[in-house]
């Protein structure tokens, strides 16, 4: 029952049915209200105001009659439909994730001789790690939806997992002393990757050697060369930064296509 100045409304029981009446206490007058209906097809959005972090896309009115027990009630649904506005995530959260990721990247091109790899690994690292905390704690806590962008700071995450450990791998090498034999799978992978002795630094009879030589047996020499543990540390170099732009690449566009369908 809802009870006001000048009228009130109650619920009457009359052959075995309830009706909605409205009651005008002051002239006596019960009559009956009529079922619920909307004339418009879309809400009114005259003192709607914008907001600064959603956009209204659209909206619309539904009228539905739904039934419970034996009665049959009248429903108006006003839909709003909503999206984000994506400027400041994009700013604050997306460009900076993907500049660390090519700085993951690029870590593969620093120099072995420098003592800073590991250091600068462990640093992006971390980094990825609390952009992956903060962008969780600002989502609602759910198993059965993911977030895109959550599961590609995830995978990133996993992926400077590995960089770290590679580089590691990659320093075991390049420190490895000479007298060690180099493996077959190593000398395959330094072939494969086109490395060469050109970078090592050369004493002063091998420089006398190669300047008295020609160009084609220069050639053939570098083909017969020896393998080295440096060559091997810069060979696996190579392979991590071809196989880091390869994931970096597929997890930017799976998250492109996964936001765009």
């Amino acid at each position: 029952m809802y009870v006001s100045d000048s009228y009130i409304i109650a619920m009457l029981r009359r052959d075995d049915k309830y009706e909605l009446v409205g009651i005008n206490p002051a002239k006596g007058i019960v009559f009956g209200l009529q079922a619920l209906s909307s004339l418009q097809k879309k809400p009114d959005l005259t003192v709607f105001s914008e907001s600064c972090e959603w956009d209204l896309i659209g909206s619309d009115v539904k009228l539905i009659k739904e039934t419970y027990g034996t009665d049959v009630w009248d429903h108006v649904y006003f839909i709003l439909e909503l999206q984000r506005k994506p400027l400041y995530h994009v700013m604050n959260v997306i460009i900076p994730v993907l500049c660390i990721s090519i700085l993951n990247i690029v870590s593969f091109l620093l120099p072995s001789e420098s003592g800073e790899r590991v250091t600068f690994s462990i640093s992006i690292f971390l980094t990825l790690a609390v952009f992956l905390t903060t962008v969780n704690s600002s989502m609602p806590e759910s198993s059965d939806e993911v977030p895109s962008f959550s599961v590609y700071l995830g995978l990133q995450l996993v992926g400077s997992a590995f960089n770290i450990i590679f580089t590691i791998i990659s320093l075991k090498f390049f420190h490895r002393e000479k007298s060690c034999a180099v493996p077959g799978l190593l000398k395959i992978l330094v072939k494969a990757c086109c490395v060469q002795t050109r970078n090592d630094p050369p004493n002063e009879n091998a420089m006398t050697f190669f300047n008295d030589l020609t160009n084609e047996r220069v050639k053939d020499c570098n083909d017969c060369q020896p393998v080295t543990w440096k060559m091997a540390a810069r060979a696996t170099d190579r392979l991590c930064l071809i196989s880091a732009i390869c994931w970096h690449v597929i997890l930017t566009a799976g998250l492109i296509i996964s936001v765009k369908y």
